[in-house]
């Protein structure tokens, strides 16, 4: 179900940081970009089979990555 697989989307993200962290890498949260208030991708980014970003989505991701890249 969608809450379950939101859930397991969540736990994942919160361990990114940590991953890499340890492994000396730069972390780019693009996930901060296309999540409403609720902390739940925002229906415009989604596909109709709830699995797939849309095209849009990866405009925003791009568009995030160009002012939040590497340092």
């Amino acid at each position: 179900n969608a809450a379950s697989v939101n859930e397991k989307i969540k736990l994942l993200n919160g361990w990114l940081p940590k991953i890499a962290a340890d492994n000396g890498a730069y972390l780019v949260d693009t996930a901060a970009c296309l999540l409403n208030e609720q902390g739940m991708l925002r229906a415009e980014y989604a596909e109709a089979d709830g699995l797939h970003l849309t095209a849009a989505a990866y405009q925003e991701i791009l568009s995030y990555l160009r002012t939040h890249g590497c340092p």
